[in-house]
């Protein structure tokens, strides 16, 4: 049996489960060849001559689908040893190492750490964009102010605009005073609007009676709110 890893295609992570499939086939295998003179004990019996369940998925395993773990000497299902070990590299049921297996904290480590640069690098890349356009505006304003000193025309334009502008805040601000002042002034003193106001003041009002009514009798059924 002959196992191909391309590390430099691999990611940390993806590299360890690989590596640990590779160790856990190689044992299945090597099992495999000397089954006639080799016998294993696990948490729930023997393979010789009787019928033993897999501690992972509970079903029954075959000298033909299972391996043993080097080391410890648990046996499981392949498959079950396999999806087990992408989260967790320890036995499942004594929680030993297996030989040659790396640690799964450690790749985690890895992952973390890569991921927390990745975002520093994020962070830094905006701040030198939100720098860059900081900068680009800040020589702008400048070529624009010398242009308006070489050109008194336009020199006069821009100030009347600002003149126009600071005009323009003032008169919607003062809109703004005024129509809060006028919808005050509607609300206290239009006639429909205050009987609107009296139907809803004996709608709560009802409300709150009824509301008090139903807490009190389920208060003395059930028992306070928590």
């Amino acid at each position: 049996m002959t196992i191909v890893l391309s590390a430099a295609s691999l990611s940390p992570c993806d590299a360890r489960i690989c590596f640990t499939t590779s160790i856990f086939a190689f044992g299945w295998y090597a099992q495999r060849r000397n089954t006639k003179n080799t016998r294993v004990t696990c948490q729930v019996g023997t393979m010789e001559g009787e019928s033993v369940e897999c501690p992972v998925c509970t079903d029954l395993m075959t000298e033909e689908d299972s391996v043993c773990l080097p080391g410890c000497g648990h046996r499981f299902h392949l498959r079950c040893v396999m999806n087990f070990c992408r989260y967790n590299t320890h036995c499942p049921i004594c929680r030993q190492l297996p030989e040659g297996v790396a640690e799964h904290e450690a790749s985690s480590t890895v992952r973390v750490a890569s991921v927390l640069l990745s975002i520093e690098d994020v962070v830094h890349e905006v701040d030198s964009v939100v720098d860059q356009q900081r900068r680009e505006w800040q020589r702008y304003r400048n070529r624009r102010r010398r242009a308006l000193n070489n050109h008194p025309h336009l020199k006069t334009l821009f100030d009347r605009l600002q003149v126009l502008r600071r005009d323009m805040n003032t008169v919607h601000a003062s809109t703004q005073r005024l129509y809060t002042r006028r919808c005050r002034d509607v609300w206290r003193t239009d006639v429909e609007i205050n009987e609107q106001k009296r139907v809803m003041a004996r709608m709560q009002r009802r409300e709150r009676r009824i509301e008090h009514s139903l807490y009190r009798q389920l208060r003395d059924l059930v028992g306070s709110e928590p």
